[in-house]
């Protein structure tokens, strides 16, 4: 259900912000399918926090995230870099949709 779902995104956003890259790497072949997947989701929230933990998972691991990205859609893909952008320029937490101006 869609409240559990955006609850466990963002849980597992606060865990990536912490993880090493090499502990993040380990994991994500598990985590990054699961995340394109909720970016297609119906709730414009699932997509949102969705998009925020790719950013996240963007800053662990750079461009190595992208070989998992495959699947999106160049909407898609061009809202990412956008929002992975936007969070290289500020400096506030890059994940947090609390971070983003205007949110």
């Amino acid at each position: 259900d869609q409240p559990t779902l955006l609850f466990a995104i963002k849980i597992i956003t606060k865990v990536i912000e912490r993880l090493s890259e090499s502990e993040l790497s380990a994991f994500l072949p598990r985590i990054m399918p699961a995340l394109v997947t909720a970016y297609s989701h119906p709730s414009s929230g699932v997509r949102k926090g969705s998009v925020f933990c790719m950013v996240a998972v963007h800053f662990a691991v750079g461009e190595r995230m992208m070989e998992y990205t495959g699947q999106l859609t160049s909407s898609q893909m061009k809202l990412l870099n956008l929002y992975i952008k936007r969070a290289e320029t500020q400096t506030a937490s890059p994940t947090s949709p609390d971070a983003v101006p205007g949110r």
